[in-house]
């Protein structure tokens, strides 16, 4: 169900209050507070507007008054008079100060000599809280006070006309103008948030126990007895307030009860008089409001058409109904009925602007939260429309707008909320929190969360509501960037907060916190965990039957629990039911039907039924893999959509693997090997594509047509599923709720987008195919993969699931081979980590580098390799499509044969030299998906006119760099002096620097990174085997810039290389995306970051046929750097680069250097020679060669036969054709 989240002044607002005289309605001033924390008036403010209504209104002869009077004090002032005076002073106060307040005040005062003595000691006496004086003067003494008040209201407001500076009224800004605004604000104040939560964890903890102290007041509040009184008035406040203590510590039942109870004994007090007609609307409407969110929508529709029926009683109904307004808006959005939420919010907006000429009467607080309760709720009509852009820019208008009004304190005792103003602040932040997540901006949502929760620690403690509520966003935020610790860490303190408040089982709020951690058990399959808290929900709403079915049985997520919990036919009936209800309310076509049959799919092939579940997986799977559906179409977190969805694509593939397998026709069984090798070419392939979706938009810079279609393809796109979103909702409301009207215009909607969108993309797809495919790869079959290849080539496509993994091997020519493996993730992970262990150590010296597990090597090979053997053994060049774990092992380092363990030589490594790798027989590319194959072999050669090389090295990281390579640097020739041996030797390993506590670091920024020196060396000889000019062609220390990127016409290049870090999402503060790490701005300066990421480089415009990233750290042993290589390289390839050389760990200094500078030579020497030839050839001379030479005494270290130094670049891309020449 779409989540609301309304004005928390929509639940605190008090009951008005007015004085009132014997039954007389009097315009003396008291709080009157209007619904969802707009304006807080009082009266003289309300009976100065009557000044533009009435302009004959005058004071009579009696009251006529020098204006200058109301300065100076008349002569012959009596003591009673400075009592007087004080009280008016005070009276200021509380009618909200301000300077029209203060000279109303003292313009009263001033004429005191007018009020009868009787009259002000009453109010010296009782002063102006309530209406009790009134009853203890005669009517009089009463209008003597009365006509000087409405002496100083005309007279206040001509001085503050004469004396203020008028307030230009908010000239309405562009959408276009308020992006500019947005945009170069956020320019100039990002700042990447911490890489832990660290901070956020030690705010809370800081509060704990002087949070805990305020916990009691609020319970006894929620706890408190009715008073023994019949009086409905008083009946009506107390209602009112318990209801507000019971919402702080989560009562949400009592909650509703208390306002229903409240609703009554207003109604008697409006119908006796006891109360004026805009006090009863304002317990209406605050009652709806609490309606709409954890009641019934039956109950709240009639209470807002009440309101607005006694709002138009009320002295002011102007006013009073647009706040009715502005919430019946919300509450038609909530409904799913835009077009009368449209209505009614223009209807608001058009009473908004008829109050522009009474903005002089108005304080800024209380026109400040009005401007910005209009602009949230036009928002959240563009974000529900899909349209989430624009309602941003209109969400941090609104946010801006009232920031400098969430520290002001509450005015008057009759405000019962605590901190109010705050709450209204913390509500906008949620908002816009709220949209950045519908967004995929997962990391500046969690910018906004963070000052959220620092927000409401500071203001509340740990233990309320709002902070629990921060702390659920920014656990989904956590969540959405993969980080599942430290979202699950966030959650339990949430879970944790509701149990210490002491929230009851039926609470909304804690059962929809046990609803966010058992997503995240469930991602990480945690089954009984996530067993005992859906348990939990179902105890805790067994009395709310609507909430229960919403957690339960309309959740995937549940029946998968179920299913992996032993309850396998419980899981399938609460899915068919699931499946049935969507498909008749939705259609077959909409995703989210599709899911649950999906799933429904993965249940009948555990249970036996093959044919079924091929079917059904064959009608919905299609349609979870379009483009649409990587939109969100709803609130479901999209880590925990997309790991269903590899659910079902990994027991689709091993259906169709195992059908492959049992079939006695050939054809068919061709066919089910072809659809489960598509399918997985689109699996692997899903965490980069989402990430390209999001950065696409940089690509389009390059052509403004296609700019223009991308914009409009991508509104239609946001707003059918937005349109999708609203229909499921609508839909998954109790029958009596639905409205048909409501469904048939969504439908409508969705049908007209739809076909808008299919002309938009048939059009992109006809003139702009590269852009097509980058954002909507179309995997090829069998027989197109092969079509590509060359001769002497074959396709090894990888599938890593679960419980098993599938290989396909393909070549030009011949028979496709095939093999399912009995071995899932988590096995393959622990076989590559134990080669890893020798390939990216953490080491200090040659000694510490360990041997490298040739046992587990071959195995690994005997495993995946060795059952395809017969169908790429005979080719030269391999092009390997790796996933998970494989995409971080380079296949080169497998053992082709079973080989003794190697005996320790005397020249250390060398032992190495007599494996048989696989390098030794076969070149190897590395691609990210099938597709992009097809891809590379389209483009056409490069211009001829192109310079050879570009270069950029040794960035500067922080000003203090120097020192940090004083540090680091130890010479080989000082280790043999100090007869320590061979294996003492300094071992100088490029990558991330080994900072002491670097895990325990809360923020991490560039200027942690390690100096890179020798990459400027390494450099220098590629520019000399490509004969570039080392003055022109190689940018290196400041000079290595993401400016001096940007900046310079990268299409002029052949070959391009970036010696520095590439880093991945989480190495650093905020980094979401894999990048390259160049020079600081803290040294060189400007408007650039220092990392040009995966988004900036669609935005390049390239035509190389290679392009170098030395030094990376791509290859992260949790899997991270494989989506790095993949994001990376596709970002590059369609910038238009054929083929990239990327390490996957920390490489040695001096054997990268070899390596890269001797793959260019051979190049250059043999212009036919392939790229992955040239590669293979200068590893093994590598292996085979002397090693490293000490300079001083010519003898020769160590061997580089040992593949930590062969191995760790990967050719991905292009590996089959060259056009690299010298001069």
């Amino acid at each position: 169900m779409m989540s609301m989240h309304l004005s928390p002044i929509l639940h605190s607002r008090p009951s008005a209050v007015r004085w009132t005289r014997r039954g007389q309605f009097s315009l003396l001033p008291a709080w009157f507070v209007l619904v969802a924390g707009f304006v807080i008036c009082t009266a003289p403010e309300l009976a100065a507007r009557d000044h533009d209504k009435d302009e004959s209104t005058t004071p009579t002869s009696t009251q006529r008054t020098n204006k200058k009077s109301s300065k100076v004090p008349a002569a012959g002032v009596t003591q009673l008079d400075h009592k007087f005076a004080a009280a008016m002073e005070k009276a200021a106060a509380i009618w909200g100060g301000g300077p029209f307040n203060r000279r109303f005040s003292a313009c009263i005062s001033a004429n005191a000599s007018s009020i009868t003595r009787k009259m002000k000691r009453a109010i010296v006496k009782n002063g102006l809280a309530d209406d009790a004086i009134f009853y203890q003067v005669s009517d009089a003494d009463a209008e003597s006070f009365e006509n000087v008040m409405a002496l100083c209201e005309k007279d206040a407001d001509s001085m503050t006309a004469d004396t203020e500076d008028e307030e230009a009224v908010p000239q309405s800004m562009s959408l276009e103008e308020a992006k500019k605004v947005t945009a170069k604000l956020a320019k100039t104040e990002y700042i990447p948030p911490p890489r832990t939560i660290r901070d956020i964890t030690n705010i809370l903890d800081g509060k704990r126990e002087e949070s805990l102290s305020e916990i009691e007041k609020l319970r006894a509040g929620a706890d408190v007895m009715p008073p023994d009184t019949t009086d409905p008035g008083e009946l009506m406040n107390f209602f009112r307030a318990r209801a507000d203590a019971a919402q702080l510590v989560g009562r949400s039942r009592q909650q509703i009860e208390d306002y229903r109870s409240a609703i009554e004994y207003g109604r008697k007090s409006y119908a006796s008089g006891q109360i004026p007609a805009e006090a009863h609307s304002q317990i209406l409407t605050v009652a709806a409001s609490t309606e709409m969110q954890i009641g019934s929508m039956l109950r709240a529709k009639p209470l807002l058409e009440e309101a607005i029926t006694i709002a138009a009683k009320s002295e002011y109904p102007e006013t009073e109904q647009l706040i009715t307004r502005i919430l019946l808006a919300q509450y038609y959005l909530y409904r799913d009925d835009l077009q009368n939420a449209e209505i009614l919010l223009n209807q608001a907006k058009a009473a908004w602007a008829e109050e522009q000429k009474n903005r002089k009467h108005w304080e800024v607080f209380e026109w400040d939260e009005m401007q910005s309760q209009i602009w949230a709720a036009e928002a959240r009509l563009l974000a529900v429309s899909g349209k989430l852009d624009a309602g941003e820019v209109l969400y941090r208008k609104a946010l801006e707008n009232f920031r400098q009004h969430k520290d002001v304190p509450n005015s008057g005792e009759h405000i019962l909320f605590p901190k109010l103003n705050l709450r209204v602040h913390l509500w906008y932040l949620q908002n816009l929190g709220d949209n950045l997540i519908r967004q995929g901006r997962a990391v500046e949502a969690e910018i906004i969360w963070r000052e959220m929760i620092s927000e409401s620690v500071a203001g509340f403690g740990r233990y309320s509501n709002a902070t629990a509520d921060a702390i659920t966003g920014f656990a989904r935020a956590l969540l959405e960037q993969g980080r599942f610790d430290e979202a699950e860490t966030l959650a339990d303190t949430t879970l944790e907060i509701w149990q210490t408040i002491e929230a009851p089982a039926s609470s909304v709020s804690l059962q929809e916190t046990h609803q966010l951690l058992s997503d995240i058990l469930v991602l990480s399959e945690d089954w009984e965990g996530a067993s005992d808290l859906y348990a939990h929900i179902e105890t805790g709403l067994a009395d709310d039957p609507e909430s229960r079915d919403r957690l339960l049985n309309q959740n995937p997520n549940y029946a998968l629990t179920l299913f992996y919990s032993d309850q396998a036919d419980q899981a399938r009936d609460i899915l068919t039911q699931a499946y049935q209800a969507k498909r008749d309310a939705l259609g077959d076509q909409h995703p989210e039907a599709a899911e649950l049959g999906a799933l429904l799919a993965v249940m009948e092939n555990a249970a036996g039924e093959h044919q079924q579940a091929l079917l059904r997986f064959r009608k919905t799977v299609p349609i979870l893999l379009s483009r649409a559906r990587r939109s969100r179409d709803d609130d479901t977190l999209g880590t925990v959509r997309e790991a269903r969805l590899a659910l079902v694509l990994e027991r689709y593939i091993g259906l169709l693997a195992d059908l492959h397998i049992e079939a006695s026709n050939p054809t068919l069984a061709q066919e089910h090997l072809s659809t489960a090798f598509e399918l997985a070419d689109l699996a692997r392939g899903r965490a980069v594509q989402g990430a390209l979706d999001k950065s696409s938009a940089r690509a389009t810079a390059k052509d403004p047509a296609l700019a223009q279609l991308m914009r409009r393809e991508q509104d239609a796109l946001q707003q059918i599923s937005a349109m999708r979103g609203l229909l499921s909702d609508h839909l998954a409301q109790p029958s009596d709720e639905q409205e048909p009207d409501v469904v048939e215009d969504l439908k409508a909607t969705i049908s007209q987008l739809s076909q808008a969108r299919s002309a938009l993309m048939e059009e992109i797809e006809a003139n702009f195919s590269d852009y097509a495919e980058l954002i909507n790869p179309k995997a090829p079959s069998l027989d197109q993969a092969k079509s590509v290849l060359l001769p002497d080539e074959a396709l090894l496509g990888f599938f890593v699931g679960q419980e098993r993994s599938f290989v396909w091997a393909i070549s030009k020519t011949g028979a496709p081979a095939f093999a399912a493996i009995d071995l899932g993730t988590d096995d393959l992970g622990e076989q590559v980590d134990e080669i890893r262990l020798a390939l990216a150590p953490d080491a200090g010296t040659l000694g510490d580098i360990p041997s490298f597990d040739l046992a587990v090597a071959y195995e690994l090979y005997e495993q995946f390799l060795g059952p395809v053997v017969p169908a790429w053994w005979q080719q030269k060049h391999l092009v390997i499509i790796p996933h998970r774990a494989l995409g971080y092992l380079p296949l080169s380092v497998l053992p082709t044969k079973e080989i003794e363990p190697v005996v320790t030589s005397e020249t250390l490594f060398s032992e190495y030299r007599d494996v048989p790798w696989l390098a030794r027989t076969h070149s190897v590319t590395v691609l990210p998906s099938v597709g992009a194959l097809r891809t590379l072999r389209a483009m056409p050669s490069g211009k001829g006119t192109r310079r050879n090389f570009a270069g950029f090295a040794d960035p500067v990281f922080s000003s203090e760099q120097s020192q940090v390579v004083a540090a680091l640097q130890v010479s080989t020739s000082t280790a043999g002096e100090n007869k320590i041996g061979v294996r003492g030797v300094s071992v100088k390993l490029r990558g991330l620097l080994k900072v002491e506590n670097l895990d325990e670091m809360t923020s991490v920024d560039l200027t942690v990174l390690p100096p890179l020196p020798d990459t400027r060396d390494e450099v220098n000889e590629i520019a000399r085997a490509l004969q570039a000019d080392l003055d022109q062609d190689v940018f290196a220390g400041e000079a290595a810039s993401e400016s001096q990127v940007k900046s310079l016409d990268l299409s002029a290049y052949r070959v391009i290389a970036f010696a520095t870090h590439g880093l991945i999402p989480g190495d650093l503060d905020g980094l979401v995306q894999p990048a390259l790490a160049l020079s600081s701005p803290e040294v060189v300066g400007g408007q650039e970051d220092g990392l040009l990421t995966m988004g900036e480089v669609l935005g390049l415009q390239l035509d190389a046929d290679w392009v170098i990233l030395s030094a990376c750290n791509t290859g992260s042993g949790e899997g991270a750097g494989a989506e790095a290589i993949s994001g990376l390289g596709r970002a590059f390839f369609y910038a238009g680069a054929r083929a990239l050389l990327v390490s996957n760990w920390p490489v040695e200094t001096t054997s990268a250097r070899a390596l890269t500078t001797g793959l260019f030579k051979k190049q250059v020497a043999d212009a036919k020679l392939s790229r992955a030839e040239a590669l293979r050839q200068t590893i093994l001379d590598l292996i085979d060669g002397p090693g490293y030479i000490e300079p001083q005494s010519g003898k020769v270290v160590f061997s580089y036969a040992h593949p930590i130094f062969w191995a760790p670049f990967s050719l991905v891309g292009e590996g089959g054709h060259t056009t690299v020449q010298g001069n």
